[in-house]
C-alpha cells in the first residue's frame, strides 16, 4: 500500500516537474515569421507613425531566430529561442548569440482575438515603455517588397 502511494506522489511529481519545462519549439504555433502590427510607447500608440513595414523576427523550427530590421526592436541580434507555459499564456524567451553579458528577452503570447498573437514590452535607456503586438505573416507576405 505505502509503495503504490510513493509510486502515485512520484508519477504525480515528475508530471508537474515535467509541465514547467521548456517546450520544443517544433511543436508550437510560434514558429514562422513575425512583424509588428501595433505599437505603444508610453501608452500612445505610436503605430502610424513608425515604418515596421520590414521589421521581421522569424522563429525557426530548429529553436534558433532571426531578425530583420531591428531598429525599432529590442533584441538586435539572431540567436536561439524556448517556449515554456504560463497560466497567462505561453512565455517565448530569445537568447541572443554571443551576447555579453548573457541577455534574454522574454515576449508573452495572447490567444485573444484572432489567433495566436506576441505581446513584447520593453524599457529602454532614457524609460520609455514600449509594447509591441506581433502577428504571424505568411511566408507569401514575407517575400513582398
Amino acid at each position: 500500500m505505502i509503495q503504490q502511494l510513493f509510486a502515485v506522489l512520484l508519477v504525480s511529481l515528475t508530471a508537474a516537474t515535467c509541465s514547467q519545462a521548456p517546450h520544443d519549439p517544433t511543436t508550437t504555433p510560434f514558429t514562422g515569421t513575425w512583424t509588428i502590427v501595433k505599437a505603444v510607447r508610453n501608452l500612445d500608440d505610436i503605430t502610424a507613425g513608425c515604418d515596421f513595414g520590414r521589421s521581421l523576427i522569424t522563429l525557426h523550427s530548429d529553436g534558433t531566430y532571426t531578425v530583420e530590421r531591428t531598429a525599432l526592436f529590442p533584441v538586435t541580434r539572431d540567436g536561439s529561442w524556448t517556449v515554456r507555459k504560463h497560466p497567462g499564456g505561453d512565455i517565448i524567451t530569445l537568447n541572443p548569440a554571443a551576447s555579453s553579458p548573457p541577455a534574454a528577452f522574454e515576449m508573452q503570447s495572447d490567444t485573444t482575438g484572432d489567433g495566436n498573437n506576441i505581446i513584447a514590452k520593453f524599457t529602454t535607456r532614457s524609460s520609455n515603455t514600449y509594447q509591441y503586438l506581433l502577428k504571424k505573416i505568411s511566408p507569401k507576405e514575407k517575400s513582398k517588397p
